[in-house]
């Protein structure tokens, strides 16, 4: 099966972020995140609007957003608008939350609360009516075309529930056998409850991604990204998330010790990418979190981690030489499936 590519940026000054959403467009990329995290980047719905107005093809949505920070009938204009201007080029990726509320002195959402928001960001887009908190809201017009909803998911309780309300399932726990094992079997779990198969959902695999034709610099590069990723997995205890036993101390020590003012901050001078560095962990993450190294060995990764049933790969590219990153894997990589 043709696998499908995606890829993520953290907001940038608009001709930047338009100049990369092009390039991924003409490399064959399909999808494109924005980073939704307003203390840490810019507005990421302003700046998908200007990347859609001057696309053709690629669909684009916050890679991811969260149910705290604006009420559903706000995100469903947001979305129902950006989708008429774009002909349906939109998508909504959610989670419960990272970056954009720890940054802001809020906690991530509970599941219910998660639940309750796509619900009612879904029915408004869909009918035009919805519950949310006790109240009734109501939109009074609607976009044409479908916005799909992608739930965020880790842990088992997420991912059951991402399997049973999602249009599809971003998946960040990581890339290793037994955690894929592990993921689609929570994922189809949940399908079954609202009465489909795994195959009825879109299943998006987000993966640290950085390439160059040295493998040390992109190793180098790809560390605060992976830093990040793991973070995200790990911020809430390490058991049960098939971390190697002689590793558990060291990763433990990873998640207390990240800074979540610099999420995602590219540069090998960044706190969380020495911070991989100094614990010795670069090799894991690259195993768990990442398609990194030349372009040969991205080749080869992408075929490794097909055989372990992931055909969709959303590649998270937050490094200093973005255009650098999409032109090799444009040129030198995604060829080789497309």
């Amino acid at each position: 099966m043709r696998p499908q590519f995606g890829i993520v940026f953290t907001p940038a000054p608009h001709a930047d972020l338009v100049r990369w959403a092009t390039l991924a467009e003409e490399g064959g990329f399909e999808r494109l995140g924005i980073a939704d995290s307003p203390s840490l980047y810019r507005d990421a719905y302003a700046l998908m609007a200007v990347v859609l107005s001057k696309t053709r093809r690629i669909h684009v949505g916050p890679r991811v957003t969260n149910p705290m920070l604006v009420h559903p009938g706000v995100m469903a204009s947001t979305l129902a608008s950006l989708s008429e201007l774009s002909g349906g080029r939109v998508y909504m990726g959610i989670g419960t939350g990272h970056s954009a509320l720890l940054n802001v002195g809020l906690k991530p959402a509970s599941l219910g609360t998660l639940r309750s928001f796509v619900v009612a960001v879904r029915s408004l887009l869909t009918t035009g009516e919805a519950e949310w908190q006790g109240k009734h809201a109501r939109m009074t017009w609607r976009a044409e075309q479908p916005v799909p909803i992608y739930v965020a998911a880790g842990g088992p309780k997420s991912l059951e529930m991402a399997g049973e309300i999602g249009d599809g399932v971003i998946i960040g726990n990581g890339m290793t056998p037994e955690v894929v094992v592990h993921d689609m079997a929570c994922i189809e779990r949940g399908a079954r409850t609202s009465g489909r198969a795994l195959r009825d959902l879109h299943l998006q695999w987000l993966m640290a991604a950085c390439v160059a034709d040295d493998p040390e610099q992109a190793g180098r590069e790809a560390r605060a990204q992976m830093c990040s990723n793991a973070h995200s997995v790990f911020q809430h205890g390490i058991e049960g998330q098939f971390v190697p036993a002689p590793l558990k101390e060291r990763v433990q020590a990873l998640s207390d010790g990240y800074m979540v003012t610099e999420h995602a901050r590219p540069g090998e001078s960044a706190h969380n990418a020495q911070l991989v560095d100094e614990l010795g962990l670069r090799e894991y993450l690259m195993d768990r979190f990442g398609i990194v190294g030349s372009p040969e060995r991205c080749v080869e990764r992408i075929k490794e981690l097909q055989s372990r049933g992931i055909n969709a790969f959303w590649m998270s590219v937050h490094t200093t030489e973005k255009e650098r990153v999409i032109r090799l894997l444009s040129e030198k990589v995604l060829p080789h499936f497309l």
